[in-house]
């Protein structure tokens, strides 16, 4: 494999992308393009600034700049993860921009390899763009020595996340291809890593009590791990280290990545009931069978289950991702309308895109409605009074609270309840 042509090829992607995106609407003009730069270089230069004067009062407190990076570490990999399975989806369908390689001189790994330098280059930058106020706050405070703790607590960090999650990705969809479902591997991989983001998002409050503990001080949480080897053996046997592991995650990605691009199914096998799909327009199947419609779908569900378990927030709101494929709608049902050869008034359009992703909340979202104004089951035994007092509560707050126990939703795992007396437990009783 010439590493120097993906390389090219790699830049050419991004060339291509930038062009598109600033072809895109309002973004053809040039005062446009001006206007949202100065936008975005005045919000940058505004959160630096805020950052900045927050953190002023501590520039000499190097126990508070040295929390303030680790917890900085572990947000930034919840973000690499976010930007990662953002990027991956918005080029789920990436046949398109492929096209433009396959009159190159390039081998299918080249072009593979290529797609994928193409992909971190988004990928980091987004990452790295959350982390900017903090890294120039940092130096500007704390000065030049604050240099080595931003390359191993926020840089090297992101980079390692991202060849580990490309890694994952990759032997999954490899994984899942030899499974018979090839033309959906690469969206199932996607959820694979939705499910990883659901249980690190879990975790990061543990995480960020485990850093805070003072029993705890100096014992190592894997996140920071770089900056711990840093802190213990020195930056040079970081940095060292922190190469071998890439060159192994890179090595071990292309190794495993298939020889050729897997293409991905933009319409499912979906089957429904006769009776049911004798109702359905074209315009229905289109929204109902698309992939984007079932990742929003599955991600939605999931989302729904973990806020009814673990948080105060009303479950209801993760249902918005069921919007996704309406997001697509139109432009995928454009060559309907090319068929036809008949002009439908704007309005008639509308409802039609309108009728599938009425169906679609409305099937998926009375369930989640009754279910979350479902009464608590009663507890078996328990007196007339409150559902969460006394000895019944752990029974009835397994699952969640009542507004007559804590007026919302709220997390009352059984170990909150050690050495309680009753009512509702908070979500860090203990701590």
């Amino acid at each position: 494999m010439r590493l120097s042509h993906a390389l090219v090829v790699a830049r050419m992607l991004l060339a291509f992308f930038g062009r598109r995106v600033l072809s895109v609407g309002a973004l053809r003009l040039r005062s446009v393009r001006l206007a949202a730069l100065g936008t975005a270089v005045v919000l940058l230069v505004s959160l630096t600034a805020v950052a900045r004067q927050f953190l002023l009062p501590y520039a000499a407190d190097l126990e508070v700049w040295d929390l303030l990076f680790s917890t900085s570490t572990v947000s930034l990999v919840l973000w690499v993860m976010v930007a990662f399975i953002f990027v991956k989806v918005l080029f789920l369908s990436s046949d398109g921009v492929l096209e433009l390689t396959y009159q190159l001189p390039l081998t299918n790994r080249e072009r593979s390899v290529a797609f994928l330098l193409f992909e971190a280059a988004i990928t980091l930058g987004v990452a790295l763009a959350t982390a900017v106020p903090v890294m120039v706050s940092a130096v500007l405070l704390v000065g030049p020595s604050a240099v080595g703790q931003i390359l191993t607590s926020m840089l090297l960090p992101i980079v390692v996340a991202y060849l580990a999650l490309s890694l994952i990705h990759v032997a999954a969809t490899r994984l899942l291809s030899a499974m018979r479902t090839r033309p959906v591997a690469d969206l199932l991989a996607l959820l694979g890593i939705f499910a990883l983001i659901v249980v690190y998002a879990g975790r990061m409050t543990d995480l960020m009590w485990h850093m805070t503990d003072p029993a705890a001080s100096g014992a190592l949480v894997w996140p920071t791990a770089i900056g711990w080897l840093a802190q213990r053996a020195g930056l040079g046997a970081a940095l060292a280290a922190v190469l071998v592991v890439c060159a192994v995650l890179t090595v071990a990605t292309v190794h495993v990545m298939p020889s050729r691009h897997l293409g991905t199914a933009k319409y499912l096998d979906l089957r429904l009931p006769r009776r049911v799909a004798a109702h359905l327009t074209p315009y229905d199947w289109c929204l109902l069978r698309s992939q984007h419609t079932f990742i929003g779908t599955v991600v939605g569900l999931a989302l729904f289950g973990y806020l009814l378990a673990e948080t105060e927030l009303n479950p209801l709101w993760s249902l918005c991702t069921l919007t996704i494929g309406g997001l697509y709608l139109f432009s995928a049902t454009a060559p309907l309308r090319a068929m036809t050869g008949q002009r439908r008034p704007a309005w008639r359009i509308y409802l039609l895109s309108l009728r599938p992703q009425l169906l679609l909340v409305g099937a998926v979202g009375t369930p989640a409605l009754l279910l979350v104004g479902s009464p608590p089951p009663r507890p078996r035994g328990g007196s007339s009074g409150s559902p969460c007092s006394g000895s019944s509560a752990p029974s009835c707050c397994t699952r969640r609270c009542t507004s007559s126990c804590s007026g919302g939703w709220r997390r009352c795992g059984s170990s909150s309840w050690s050495g309680r007396g009753g009512g509702c437990p908070s979500p860090r009783s203990g701590r």
